[in-house]
C-alpha cells in the first residue's frame, strides 16, 4: 500500500494469504471476504504467500530497472524511448515501464535482498533466537552463549565484508557517510520496535486481561490505526509546510508519548485507558514513518533513491525484529501486565533517543530564524 491512499489501496488490492496450518488460513481469507469486496487468493501457507510476495516486488524492481536502462541507451543513441516502447507494448508479451528517478518505497528496494540471501537473515536469526529461548534455558546457558557470539562475530564479518565490498556493499559506505542520511537510519533503528511491539502486546492485554475475543481485541486496535490511518492523509501537506525536521520530530515524540502512557496500564485497567495513549501513537506512526522515509530518500542524491530507500527499511525491519525480541524476553518472565510496562517504559526511553537525534541532526540543524518567522506567522494568523 502506497502512503496517502491506504484505505483505497485495502479495499481494492487482492489479498494474498498463507496461514501456519490449514485453519488459520481458512480463518484468515474468511475475514478478508466479510470484511474487504476484494479478491482473496488463498494458498497453502504462511511462506508461499511470503514468496508470492518477493516474486511480485522483485520484478518490478527488475522491470523498473529495465526501463530505466532502456531509456539511458535510448539517449545514447539518439532514439525516442516512449515511441520505441509504445510499439514494443503493442505484443502482448511485452510490459515496458515509464523510466523514473528510480525504485521507489519501503518495500521494492529492499525485497530482492531477500531473495539473493540463500541462508536468510542468519546473522539476525541466532541473535533472535538466542532472546527467545533466554528466558527458558537461562542467559547463561552454553547455547545462549554461542548464540549471541555468533550473532556478533557475524556482525563483525559482516563489517569487514561490507567494508571491501566499497561501492557495490549492501550499504555502501559513502552513503552511510552522509551525515542527514545517517540520522534519518539511526531515527528508524531506535523507533522501529514500539509498532511491532504494540500491535502485539496490546491485543494480548484486552484478550487476557479484558476478556476480549480475538475479534474484538483487533477491533480495539481501530483508536491506533484509524488515526494512523488519517493522519497519514495530513503528513505530506504538513511536511511541505514544517519541513523534515519538525514533522519528524513531532511524530517521534508522538511515539514516546504514546508507549509511556500505555505503559502505565494496570491489571485493573479499562479499555477506555488505553485510548489516549493508542490515539497519541497512531499520530506518531501516521507522522513518523512516511516523513522519515523521504527525509532519508532526499537526503541522498536523486539517483542513489532506491538505495536509500532500501537502507531506509532495512533499517525498520532490523530494529523492529530485534525489537520484539527484547520486548519479548522482557514480558515472558513476567506476569503479562509487568512485562508489557516494564518493555513499553523500554520502547519509550528508545524513541526519545530517537527524537533527540532527530532533532539535532535529521533535515539539517535546527535554524532559529525560521522557527521564529514560523511562529510569528502563526501569531499572524491566530
Amino acid at each position: 500500500m502506497s502512503s496517502g491512499r491506504i484505505l483505497r489501496d485495502l479495499a481494492t488490492y487482492p489479498k494474498v494469504v498463507g496461514g501456519v496450518d490449514a485453519t488459520s488460513g481458512e480463518a484468515a481469507a474468511a475475514f478478508y471476504r466479510q470484511t474487504l469486496s476484494a479478491e482473496v487468493i488463498l494458498l497453502p501457507d504462511a511462506e508461499t504467500a511470503e514468496l508470492a510476495k518477493l516474486a511480485e516486488s522483485a520484478y518490478r524492481d527488475v522491470n523498473i530497472a529495465l526501463a530505466n536502462e532502456l531509456a539511458r541507451a535510448a539517449a545514447d543513441l539518439g532514439v525516442d524511448y516512449a515511441a520505441a516502447a509504445a510499439a514494443a507494448n503493442s505484443q502482448p508479451y511485452s510490459h515496458l515501464h515509464t523510466p523514473g528517478l528510480g525504485v521507489g518505497g519501503h518495500c521494492i528496494p529492499v525485497y530482492p535482498y531477500f531473495l539473493l540471501e540463500t541462508s536468510p537473515g542468519q546473522r539476525l536469526v541466532a541473535l533472535l533466537i538466542a532472546l527467545d529461548l533466554g528466558t527458558d534455558i537461562g542467559w547463561g546457558n552454553v547455547r545462549i552463549l554461542a548464540l549471541l557470539g555468533f550473532s556478533a562475530l557475524a556482525l563483525v564479518l559482516l563489517t569487514v565484508i561490507e567494508r571491501r565490498a566499497g561501492t557495490s556493499a549492501l550499504v555502501p559506505a559513502d552513503v552511510m557517510g552522509k551525515r542527514d542520511f545517517l540520522a534519518a537510519s539511526l531515527t528508524v533503528l531506535m523507533m522501529s520496535a514500539i509498532f511491532f511491539a504494540a500491535l502485539v502486546y496490546l491485543p494480548q492485554f484486552m484478550q487476557k486481561q479484558l476478556g476480549f475475543s480475538a475479534v474484538a481485541a483487533g477491533a480495539g486496535l481501530l483508536p491506533t490505526m484509524g488515526t494512523f490511518a488519517v493522519t497519514a492523509f495530513a503528513t505530506g501537506p504538513l511536511y511541505g509546510r514544517l519541513g523534515p525536521k519538525w514533522t519528524v520530530s513531532l511524530g517521534a515524540a508522538c511515539l514516546a508519548a504514546g508507549m509511556f502512557l500505555l505503559s502505565r496500564l494496570r491489571p485493573e485497567s479499562a479499555y477506555a485507558a488505553m485510548i489516549p495513549g493508542m490515539v497519541i501513537l497512531g499520530l506518531g506512526v501516521g507522522l513518523f514513518y512516511s516523513s522519515i522515509t523521504t527525509a532519508g530518500v532526499t537526503a541522498l542524491d536523486p539517483s542513489e533513491a532506491s538505495l536509500a530507500g532500501g537502507i531506509i527499511y532495512m533499517f525498520q525491519i532490523a530494529g523492529g525484529a530485534v525489537g520484539l525480541a527484547v520486548n519479548t524476553a522482557i514480558v515472558s518472565p513476567r506476569p503479562l501486565v509487568e512485562g508489557i510496562g516494564i518493555a513499553f517504559k523500554l520502547d519509550a526511553a528508545l524513541a526519545v533517543i530517537g527524537l533527540l537525534i532527530a532533532v539535532l541532526f535529521v533535515g539539517g540543524r535546527v535554524d532559529p530564524e525560521r522557527l521564529r518567522n514560523l511562529r510569528w506567522h502563526h501569531r499572524a494568523h491566530a
